[in-house]
């Protein structure tokens, strides 16, 4: 079996990322759920479950447990929305940077605010 995880193209990363910049509060809801359900079954904090799966697909060992989750989760999820494991490793990876950057410009007012 195929890992289902097909390398996004520039032009769709960088849609994926401008989506991320832009997204609705009915479109934020599905997630958060997806975060939580990573993290309630030991995923890393803010990650998706969906990018953890893509992970799993295309990084652990063919054959290994994971990997034949990873695979089977990802096979499915690109059925109903092609492309769903690398677009939502590109989401976690924007909504990464634009966290860091966020917090890298508190620390500069913070900085300013204590001179």
């Amino acid at each position: 079996m195929a890992s289902g995880l097909t390398p996004l193209p520039p032009d769709k990363i960088a849609r994926t990322d401008e989506e991320v910049d832009h997204q609705r509060y009915v479109t934020r809801l599905p997630r958060a759920l997806d975060i939580f359900l990573n993290e309630l079954t030991g995923g890393k904090m803010d990650e998706t479950l969906s990018s953890r799966m893509a992970q799993w697909a295309t990084e652990k060992p063919q054959g290994s447990i994971e990997w034949h989750i990873g695979s089977l989760v990802m096979h499915a999820a690109n059925k109903i929305d092609p492309d769903h494991g690398a677009s939502a490793e590109e989401a976690d990876k924007e909504r990464a940077t634009n966290e860091v950057a966020a917090e890298d410009q508190a620390e500069k007012v913070l900085e300013q605010e204590s001179q």
